[in-house]
């Protein structure tokens, strides 16, 4: 038979063990927004919100991704417009949704005279579902449209965010 003390030890071990718990999941909870997207830590989260009423953010790791080949032509059908082309790239080692751009025009000083941000199915032009991830390694060309670009532009960049 246990005496009252062994008791007593068990009860406030188990508090402490439960108190020591609560304390953790308070500290997830609360960064969740920022942990989530923490490659190391989004499996804990993903494990969580199977079981709790949550969904994890949309990981869009725009350092995975590069613009390259950027090119610009006069737009066929708007008079003053040009379409700007260039190919975007996952260059992680897994499958991710597709980042937004942000395209910026710049003057010869080097400043911004205009930019614009583009969600992917504005740049993907329907060749995608909304949901769809880019496989790893892969390709895809990215097309945006500008109607009266500033007369004094004359550098475009597409900036992954």
């Amino acid at each position: 038979m246990r005496s009252p003390g062994d008791l007593r030890g068990l009860v406030w071990g188990a508090g402490i063990a439960l108190a020591v718990a609560a304390l953790c999941v308070q500290v997830l909870a609360h960064k969740f927004d920022t942990w989530s997207r923490d490659p190391f830590l989004r499996p804990v989260y993903g494990a969580a919100c199977a079981l709790l009423p949550c969904a994890l953010p949309i990981s869009r790791p725009a350092r995975h991704f590069v613009v390259r080949d950027v090119a610009v032509r006069t737009h066929p059908r708007i008079e003053g417009g040009v379409v700007v082309e260039a190919a975007l790239r996952n260059e992680a080692s897994f499958s991710q949704r597709f980042p937004r751009l942000e395209l910026r025009l710049s003057n010869a000083a080097g400043e911004v005279v205009a930019a614009r941000r583009f969600a992917p199915a504005q740049y993907l032009g329907g060749r995608y579902p909304p949901e769809a991830s880019m496989p790893a390694t892969t390709r895809v060309l990215a097309v945006v449209e500008i109607r009266r670009p500033p007369v004094e532009a004359v550098n475009v960049v597409l900036v992954p965010y």
